[in-house]
């Protein structure tokens, strides 16, 4: 409020512990905030309201894509509409005995008041490393429409075991939306068909 310059804590968005949150807003104003959690899956809570009068959060929502609650996840709202809808895209580690196996999954919003989300593909991120470790994960859209996703690959002590090439190492990489899309999608009205 006031221009960023007062501050407020709102109530709590969850019923259940969460943390490491990301926001999203969508096309119709509302907050869409996807957090690390403790339920195995990508869950998330909207908002509704605006800055001015407060914000009201809504019940949890679970995808049922399989995560690795306990890390952070990644979310971005795609500039371009995947497959005609408002399109998100989620960056997690997905293996439930760690934080391993990585993938972006794209989802699409079904347009009612809910924007209940829908999985268009699910991208698995090969780290080049044996034990495929990944874990915290930013992305960006880049002026071209390719995303940028920069992660952590290694750990040394991560469950008593070196992973990847060292000490927190980070690798930053980018990918065509087409290839994040899969096949048989649109983004923002141009078709990609298997080849």
């Amino acid at each position: 409020s006031k221009n960023g310059r007062d501050w407020y804590r709102s109530p709590d968005a969850t019923s259940t512990w969460s943390s490491e949150s990301q926001l999203v807003e969508l096309d119709n104003g509302k907050l869409r905030l996807f957090y690390r959690n403790g339920n195995g899956s990508i869950c998330y809570v909207d908002a509704t309201g605006n800055a001015d009068t407060g914000y009201t959060w809504g019940n949890t929502q679970s995808t049922g894509i399989s995560n690795q609650s306990n890390c952070m996840i990644s979310a971005m709202k795609y500039s371009k509409a995947i497959n005609g809808k408002e399109a998100i895209l989620v960056s997690c580690p997905t293996s439930s005995g760690g934080r391993f196996d990585g993938k972006i999954h794209v989802f699409t919003l079904d347009g009612t008041d809910a924007n209940a989300m829908s999985l268009v593909n699910s991208y698995a991120i090969n780290t080049g490393y044996a034990t495929n470790f990944y874990a915290y994960s930013c992305m960006t859209e880049l002026q071209s429409g390719d995303v940028a996703l920069l992660y952590e690959d290694g750990w040394i002590a991560y469950s008593g075991v070196a992973q990847g090439p060292g000490v927190a190492s980070m690798t930053y990489k980018t990918y065509p939306i087409e290839t994040l899309v899969g096949a048989n999608a649109t983004v923002g009205g141009i078709w990609f068909a298997e080849s």
